[in-house]
Parts: structure tokens; sequence; C-alpha cells
């Protein structure tokens, strides 16, 4: 965990991010810890259904952050809960996913920190806990600016997660800031 602020870049994990993370200068590489979305899976809209299943959406994307940045970064696996892609179904099949993720980065030196929020639910907060005891990655929590207001959002998401306080980094996600909320910082 860092004790001084840090810049977070949110980046959705698709070509054009990551080339630009390879082609910073090292003195930027070591000043940013970037937030890396992993991004939905394409929908196949004449099936309605999702076009890969978890597994096969997931397999290039280990190799993809080795090849192309070496340093800390959180992974924030979000984008694939939004629109019902991952159902109350397959939390245990999400789980596992996760584990395997983790495994291959682990066995190349990666430096992920899995990334969770109140709006996960409590087995996604358990997948987490496991991959930070595990790999000793610590854990990342994602709080909206309202979230921040309110201690117990992040109380309720670090007891869940069952990761040591100094093992626990905090981004506050301020998405776009309206001119009126700048007083709030």
């Amino acid at each position: 965990m860092r004790t001084e602020m840090t810049y977070v870049p949110v980046l959705r994990w698709r070509q054009g991010e990551f080339k630009a993370l390879k082609n910073l200068s090292d003195d930027v590489k070591t000043s940013i810890v970037p937030l890396v979305e992993i991004p939905p899976i394409a929908w196949d809209f004449v099936e309605e259904e999702p076009q890969k299943d978890l597994g096969t959406h997931l397999n290039p994307i280990p190799k993809q952050i080795l090849d192309h940045w070496a340093n800390r970064y959180f992974l924030d696996f979000r984008l694939l809960f939004e629109n019902d892609q991952v159902s109350e179904t397959s939390l245990a099949e999400v789980a596992n996913e996760l584990l395997r993720f983790f495994d291959l980065l682990d066995r190349n030196a990666s430096k992920a920190v899995p990334v969770t929020s109140a709006s996960r639910d409590v087995g996604f907060h358990e997948a987490v806990s496991t991959i930070a005891k595990r790999y000793g990655t610590g854990a990342c929590i994602r709080l909206t600016l309202e979230d921040a207001f309110g201690q117990s959002a992040l109380s309720a998401v670090g007891s869940l997660v069952r990761v040591a306080p100094p093992d626990i980094d905090v981004v506050i996600d301020l998405k776009s800031v309206d001119p009126a909320q700048l007083s709030l910082l």
C-alpha cells in the first residue's frame, strides 16, 4: 500500500491503451499506477448471448498485460458484471477464472492487485480475498465519490475482503467532476 497520493489512470484494456502504456517514459511509468478494466465480453445480437465464454475471453489478456506493463497496477473486472454478462449462477465460474487468471500472472511475476468495490457481491469479495492471500498482492477498493464520504462502504468492503488495512489501496473514482463538486475535493 502506498501512503502518498498517486495518479491512477483508469484504462479499459484495449489495443490503444496497452500500446500507450508500453510507450510511456520510465519516469512516467514509475509515477503512476494504472487501474486496468478488463473489457466486457462482446455481445452476439443475433443469438442474444455473449460471443465467448468467460475463460475464452480472459485467456489472451494476461500475456498482453505482461508484454506491455511490468510495474504495479490495479486489475478490475467490473465491466464483466454490467449488463448481466456474469449472472449469479456463474459466480463460482467467475471465482475460478479469476484465480486461474492470477495464477498465470503470478507465474510471470506480475504486479497485479485485484480490485473490488461496494457494489460487488460477497462471492467476488471472497475471490479477491483468496487472491490477496495466495499471491500476497493486497487488494484495492474502488470507491465512488459518494462512497468516499461514507466510512461505512470502505469499512464494509474492507471487512469482507479480509485483508489487513496496510495491504489495502483505496482508489476514489471521480469519473468526471462537475464544477459544482470541486469544493468537495
